[in-house]
């Protein structure tokens, strides 16, 4: 699709938006249900 000039802006929005979506899935998510749930670090 990165090739085709018609069909560029669409290949990078999906390609950033997962980008995007990949990073608030895996650091947000954790981050935000840690602090509400008021999980504290283990021991060690």
């Amino acid at each position: 699709m990165l090739q085709d000039v018609f069909w560029v802006a669409l290949a990078v929005t999906i390609f950033f938006g997962l980008i995007v979506g990949t990073l608030l899935t895996m650091v947000m998510v954790p981050t935000l249900y840690t602090l509400l749930y008021r999980i504290s670090a283990p021991d060690k």
